[in-house]
């Protein structure tokens, strides 16, 4: 979905929304901000390095709950690596060249939204989740 919000935002000169990570965890979201730009995915780096008007909304569980999920599934204790405490995505987003916001609520969400349309490059939005280890099978 990025590489194709990477092309509109590119081609139109309009603000593009990618939902970078959703439930996946906070891992998965890491893993591709980190991969960008070794592997040149279109993502926050490459954004960043076109001032591309993208708009990144990231939830922040502080875990890599789907894998927590598949431990129990599979009834895997103390799996390592699977919290991140103190993880700061802002930062982060911030290092790559980009505008960087965390909020609390729906209504400081749209405040940020509204924003980052008019921001000169591409914002992360870092909205604040509580962890949820759903049941798998």
């Amino acid at each position: 979905m990025s590489a194709t919000a990477d092309v509109f935002a590119h081609c139109t000169g309009e603000p593009a929304l990618v939902n970078l990570h959703t439930a996946a965890g906070t891992g998965n979201a890491m893993g591709s901000l980190i991969a960008a730009p070794r592997s040149n995915t279109p993502l926050i780096w490459t954004a960043a390095q076109h001032k591309l008007p993208i708009v990144f909304v990231v939830m922040r569980s502080g875990e890599y709950s789907v894998l927590k999920s598949f431990a129990l599934l599979e009834k895997t204790s103390n799996v390592p690596g699977l919290n991140f405490p103190g993880l700061d995505i802002g930062s982060l987003a911030v290092g790559f060249g980009c505008h960087a916001v965390t909020v609390d609520g729906t209504q400081q969400l749209a405040k940020a939204f509204n924003a980052a349309l008019g921001a000169d490059g591409p914002t992360v939005i870092v909205v604040p989740a509580k962890p949820h280890i759903g049941r798998l099978g």
